[in-house]
């Protein structure tokens, strides 16, 4: 999936790595919160998503890095209530002032987790959680720049103390 932000490839992922805020704006996310930090920048995350019988409950091990060309996170499934395999790659690719997200997600979601969701709601909430996204990066540009050049340089930091 791909979509296209008015706004810095700095903006945009560390709107992303601020884990902890992110239940306030993605839908059906109920919960969203470093577990643990496994170095500057890999962490092991706990999510847990609304679903129609039992939230969906995962953690995953996310990995933050800087390219070439913008960031890149990658995730893979540590545990999870119904998912057997679940592994991200998102990439922020910078466009001068714009940035260009592009993520892809291979998702097993496992026999319960599949008779309770489907394959077109795994690829809803993915599309809606990037939008929401999108729109908080531009929503904290135009209403709460302090706390976004907050976020930038926690990013910063983190990438910079890397081991």
């Amino acid at each position: 999936m791909r979509q296209r932000v008015r706004a810095t490839a700095d903006d945009v992922m560390a709107v992303y790595v601020d884990f902890d805020s992110q239940s306030r704006y993605v839908p059906n996310l109920l919960q969203c919160r470093i577990a643990r930090r496994l170095a500057a920048n890999r962490f092991e995350v706990f999510y847990e998503y609304r679903a129609p019988m039992l939230n969906e409950r995962y953690t995953a091990d996310v990995t933050i890095a800087r390219t070439a060309t913008g960031y890149r996170m990658t995730s893979g499934l540590i545990q999870a209530r119904y998912t057997r395999r679940l592994d991200g790659d998102l990439r922020v690719e910078a466009l001068g002032p714009e940035s260009l997200v592009v993520y892809t997600n291979r998702i097993d979601p496992g026999r319960l987790g599949a008779t309770f969701s489907s394959p077109a709601t795994v690829a809803d909430r993915m599309v809606a959680s990037m939008r929401a996204n999108a729109a908080e990066v531009e929503r904290m540009r135009s209403e709460d720049p302090e706390a976004l050049s907050r976020l930038v340089r926690q990013l910063s930091q983190m990438l910079e103390s890397r081991s």
